[in-house]
């Protein structure tokens, strides 16, 4: 129960991660009329953010070191606090961009940081469940943006509710910031920067004080054999670890789901709902299904595992493409376009996406873990979901050109989740229900299996 109550006040970082990032679709049409945008200043300003996100997921490397993982998601959040305030109440369109970019740090810091503390501090049986905990705020934070944005589109004037959207992530914020103050520090950070009592009485708590000491020991032997230096993370040891991570993190972008829930809408016009509120409200659905397919990951994370579990997801995206392709090349449309992205949709959420997450917070030893997730995300995350992004228009315009459609995108996004099945199948280890240290120790050539 400890471990559960310190994952959920973690876990709100997640949540701020969602809102601050699907906030701005609600508020862009309104920020269009009051600063008077066009293409590419409007496009810069929904898109500004990302430049914040991989700063602040460089960030993480040092910070989450430095002053610790409680500490680094505390500034994170008063980082999101000062976004919101700014957004809410800019006098220019440059001032907006400046504070989104604000935003944008706590951003990239709260994702790497946030699965991490939760890793650390989380009991080996039930690890795979807490650090979900994560994803699931993500989506929650998503919908409830949506949520809030409708309301407040609903009851205010046009003139003021974009500012209330920004302003209104205030709440979270205060909530985050709170908790932070009643929950500890990470004992794996702890006991790397030699305060054992502390570490032993946390690990006492979550876990009893048996498991604890043995942990304790644990814990010893791998951060005595660490540097913590950016040459042990390209090291002969770690370097394995870092490729897998960076890969499968690539791979929840250019496995074609991400950037296909960002263009939704127009998906769903495409595929015969050519109203915009009907598209929107089957995005709405959508976002309905995607709380329920992540309640499901939290269950089977830890019964199944997380290979098992990968293998079943990227090779249930790769056929899910092909019939989601084959139902634009052949012309279906309306509850055949909608099946069809529901089975992509559940079929990422219910393993790669959250998984991504929990494989790079497991993989890395201690004194490695913050650069390596860190480094690993800007590539994969946050660079690759800028390319894939970028490029999902053109792709998307080269496919109709030469299939008619937009059928030739969607199977090469297949083609890359199988590519994801097969980099999975040969590179991915199983982690259920092994301590952290035993998982360092395997990377570290003094286990023979995993």
């Amino acid at each position: 129960m400890y471990a559960a109550i310190i994952s959920l006040v973690a876990a709100v970082g997640g949540f701020l991660f969602g809102y601050d990032m699907n906030i701005i679709a609600g508020a862009a049409p309104f920020l269009r009329e009051e600063f008077a945008l066009e293409g590419s200043s409007l496009g810069f300003a929904v898109a500004s953010e990302s430049i914040g996100c991989i700063i602040g997921a460089l960030c993480a490397c040092w910070l989450a070191d430095i002053i610790g993982r409680r500490r680094s998601l505390m500034i994170a959040a008063i980082l999101l606090g000062i976004s919101a305030i700014g957004t809410a109440f800019p006098g220019t369109i440059t001032e907006f961009n400046i504070y989104r970019i604000v935003g944008g740090l706590g951003v990239g810091l709260a994702a790497a940081v946030s699965p991490m503390y939760i890793a650390e501090l989380a009991p080996a049986k039930i690890r795979g469940f807490l650090v979900t905990l994560n994803q699931l705020a993500i989506v929650i934070g998503c919908l409830i943006a949506n949520v809030v944005s409708y309301i407040l589109v609903r009851n205010l004037p046009e003139e003021t509710c974009w500012r209330w959207m920004f302003g209104s992530e205030c709440v979270p914020v205060l909530l985050l910031i709170a908790g932070l103050f009643f929950i500890p520090r990470s004992p794996r950070w702890l006991m790397e920067k030699g305060h054992h009592e502390e570490a032993l009485l946390v690990l006492s708590k979550v876990d009893g004080e048996e498991n604890a000491r043995r942990e304790i020991k644990e814990i010893q032997e791998v951060v005595s054999q660490e540097t913590g230096s950016f040459s042990e993370l390209f090291g002969p040891s770690i370097r394995k670890v870092f490729f897998i991570s960076t890969v499968i993190f690539l791979f929840t972008q250019w496995g074609g789901i991400t950037p296909l829930v960002f263009y939704a809408p127009i998906i769903f016009q495409k595929g015969g709902f050519v109203n915009a509120d009907a598209a929107i409200m089957q995005t709405a659905i959508m976002n309905s299904f995607n709380l329920v397919c992540t309640i499901t990951a939290l269950l089977l994370v830890d019964r199944l595992g997380r290979r098992k579990l990968c293998l079943f997801s990227t090779l249930g995206m790769a056929f899910s493409l092909i019939i989601m392709g084959a139902v634009f090349h052949t012309g279906l449309t309306g509850i055949y376009v909608l099946l069809a992205f529901f089975l992509c949709i559940g079929t990422y959420v219910v393993g790669l996406a959250p998984l991504s997450w929990l494989l790079g917070a497991e993989l890395f030893p201690t004194r490695i873990r913050a650069k390596g997730i860190s480094l690993a995300s800007l590539i994969g995350v946050w660079a690759g979901g800028f390319t894939v992004t970028w490029a999902f228009a053109p792709m998307a315009e080269f496919s109709e050109k030469h299939f008619g459609s937009i059928s030739g995108m969607l199977w090469f996004f297949a083609f890359m989740c199988f590519i994801a099945f097969v980099f999975s199948l040969k590179f991915v280890p199983e982690t259920k229900k092994k301590t952290l240290e035993e998982i360092a120790l395997f990377w570290m050539k003094k286990k023979k299996n995993m």
